[in-house]
This record gives C-alpha cells, sequence and structure tokens, in this order.
C-alpha cells in the first residue's frame, strides 16, 4: 500500500513527528520547522511550498504555530482561503479573522465590541438591547421601522426647535426677515411651521395680501414646498388675524431657516407683531 508510514520519529530533523495513512502524504506532522508546530492535512497533489522538500505534496488544512502573525488557520479544501484566522500581532493585539459565513446555535457573549465594519447587520428572532436604564443606544444613521413601535415606557424623541418674533415688523413689497424667527436646522428632515402675526392700521392695505415665507440659507436643503407662504387678504380697517403654513425641508449641511414678511401691495400700514409670531421644527 502507498504511503503506509502511519509514525515517523525524527528529533534531529526539522519534522519530528509524521503521522501517513493510505493515499496520502502527511496527514499529521508535529514539528518545528518554520515555527509551524501542528500541521493537519489531507489528500491532495499541491505542494505547499512552506514546508521545504521533507515533505512532499500536500493540502494542508489546520495550521497551529508558535512564531509569526497567523498562529491558527483553517483553510478550505482547495487550500486556497483561510476559513478562520487567529493573529497575535503584538502582546494583546489579537485577532479572529472568518472568511465565511458563520453559525452559532448555541450563545454566543461579546465581553468587549463587535464592530461591523461593512455589510449588513440581520437578527432574525428577538432582540434585548441592554439590560439596566443606565445603558444606552445611539443610532446614528437613517432608520426605517417596517411595523409599529410600542414602548413600554415613555418613548422620548428629540424636542422640536422654536424660535419667537422679538421685534414687530412693518410690511413693505419687499421680504424681509422677522427678527428672532431664525432656527439652525442640521442634516436630516424637517417639518417646518411658521405662524404669523398680521394685522393692519388705516385703509390703505385693505384687500392687500399680505404674505409670511420661509427662507433657507446657508448651507444645502431642499424644500418640497418651497413656494407654499402664509397669505392673509386684509379684510377691513384695523383687523389683527394669524395665518400659519407649513414646508417639508430636507437638509444635507447645517442650514438657516429664518421667516419672511412682506405685502403684495397697499398704501396702509401692516405689521408683523411679536406676540403671535413664531417658528417651529420638528425633526421627521
Amino acid at each position: 500500500m502507498a504511503n503506509t508510514e502511519l509514525v515517523r520519529l525524527a528529533p534531529d530533523a526539522p519534522m519530528e513527528l509524521v503521522i501517513r495513512a493510505i493515499n496520502s502524504l502527511t496527514d499529521v506532522f508535529l514539528g518545528n520547522d518554520g515555527g509551524r508546530v501542528l500541521m493537519v492535512g489531507h489528500d491532495g497533489t499541491s505542494t505547499d511550498p512552506n514546508l521545504g522538500t521533507n515533505t512532499g505534496t500536500g493540502l494542508y488544512q489546520t495550521v497551529i504555530r508558535s512564531s509569526g502573525t497567523n498562529h491558527l488557520q483553517v483553510r478550505n479544501s482547495a487550500n486556497t482561503t483561510d476559513m478562520l484566522t487567529v493573529t497575535d500581532t503584538t502582546a494583546n493585539a489579537q485577532a479572529l479573522t472568518v472568511a465565511t459565513t458563520s453559525a452559532f446555535t448555541g450563545l454566543a457573549t461579546f465581553n468587549g465590541g463587535a464592530t461591523i465594519a461593512t455589510g449588513a447587520l440581520t437578527a432574525n428572532g428577538n432582540v434585548t438591547l441592554g439590560d439596566a436604564a443606565a445603558d444606552t443606544l445611539t443610532v446614528n444613521a437613517t432608520t426605517t421601522f417596517a411595523s409599529p413601535v410600542t414602548g413600554n415606557g415613555t418613548l422620548q424623541f428629540k424636542p422640536p426647535l422654536t424660535a419667537v418674533c422679538t421685534v414687530a415688523l412693518p410690511l413693505t413689497t419687499t421680504p424681509t426677515n422677522i427678527t428672532g424667527c431664525t432656527l439652525s436646522l442640521t442634516p436630516g428632515v424637517w417639518l417646518v411651521t411658521g405662524v404669523f402675526d398680521f394685522s393692519n392700521t388705516g385703509a390703505g392695505d385693505v384687500g392687500s395680501a399680505l404674505v409670511g415665507a420661509l427662507a433657507v440659507t446657508g448651507g444645502a436643503a431642499t424644500v418640497a414646498t418651497a413656494t407654499a407662504v402664509a397669505l392673509l387678504i386684509m379684510p377691513t380697517i384695523n383687523a389683527r388675524l394669524t395665518v400659519a403654513q407649513t414646508w417639508l425641508v430636507t437638509v444635507t449641511a447645517t442650514t438657516t431657516a429664518t421667516l419672511q414678511g412682506s405685502k403684495n401691495a397697499g398704501t396702509g400700514t401692516s405689521t408683523v407683531q411679536t406676540t403671535g409670531t413664531t417658528l417651529t421644527a420638528t425633526n421627521a
């Protein structure tokens, strides 16, 4: 029978113990050649250049080393890919690399952190995050919930941003910023609401259109309803009415949102009052 040598001891040679089986060359090798302490192979015809001429040919699927950086290697059947590698480059700098899909049928516990550099994380079944109220969860990515979200306690969301008019604005035909009604919007989708407290004095603006608008400047943003305005046709002398408008704003770089007021025509005195003029932005 070919390759019937089952045990060979050679303490003075690099290969100290070889166990061979029928129709394979070296199935188990214990030695100190190149820092390799244990190698387990199988039938094959590929030459392993790392073992020198003493071993002939063989496919070694498991390698345990005492030196070098890869201390444990488990290869595929073709001896072309490391499916599992344990690396120890320096003291306390161990790393485990798994090159294929891994299935954990039991409980897996990580005392340190777990990082997914690329790809997606899928968790089927029940998932529990944290085991105490002091634990926190931070999600920096866009989040989509395909089903309703139920909170056993209070669901706390980011509070809306608010601003209030601090100086009354006499209206002209030129859109003018309303002092105090300015907010800084960070990247995200915002639902912005402007409330305008309009008043007039005298007959000159009766029938005129008083306009409340939103100006978005200083960043990068798209307003889905950019042409929408809060519009009031002044009905009578000395009237005071409050009107509102909502805008959906998508921000990609920090942007300033400001309310503006104007009128289309008229010789009377119309004003944006401080009492009821506000700007609110909610992160949608």
